[in-house]
């Protein structure tokens, strides 16, 4: 099962209306909703659904006008960037939604993940760089760095996943 499909009923509040126009980064065979535009790279990371990609590229660049979606949901993706970059990318995310839309996140607790992995004698992710995300971590950066963004409600599904709901208040300064 995906990341996705664990997550979608609690997504569902921030986009009732099923006309809502957003995209699904990194969205590896199994999109949010039916209607949403599907991106993920060339070669995605993993496949866990058969729905269409749509748009091939990377999400730190986004093949859409300022303002134009009603939101951006992207699960397990941010942590597989640096620190460094999450703002740029962040920033660009946050650039196509407008006001009134939402970035949707889902994302593991680093810290949880990895001792999950540890109970269950497996390995962990060699993809995640983002070492000290957890839900606190990314609430207390996008208040840093985004006044146009206005936290709304977030989620912790044990053992190990987090899901954030950003609401876009402002156009950006």
């Amino acid at each position: 099962m995906s990341e996705t499909a664990v997550t979608r009923s609690w997504f569902l509040q921030f986009i009732k209306d099923g006309k809502k126009q957003g995209v699904d980064l990194g969205f590896g065979g199994d999109a949010l909703f039916t209607n949403t535009i599907t991106m993920d790279m060339l070669q995605p990371y993993t496949t866990v659904g058969k729905d269409v990609q749509h748009l091939f590229g990377d999400a730190r660049v986004l093949p859409f006008k300022d303002q134009t979606l009603d939101y951006v949901y992207s699960s397990h993706l941010i942590e597989d960037f640096a620190v460094e970059e999450v703002e740029a990318v962040l920033r660009e995310w946050i650039r196509v939604i407008r006001v009134g839309g939402y970035l949707l996140l889902a994302f593991p607790n680093i810290e949880k993940y990895n001792a999950f992995c540890v109970s269950r004698g497996q390995g962990t992710n060699q993809a995640h760089r983002n070492m000290d995300l957890n839900i606190n971590w990314m609430v207390t950066f996008v208040a840093a760095h985004f006044p146009e963004m206005q936290f709304v409600s977030d989620t912790f599904d044990e053992p190990y996943r987090c899901g954030v709901a950003f609401k876009r208040i402002t156009p950006s300064e």
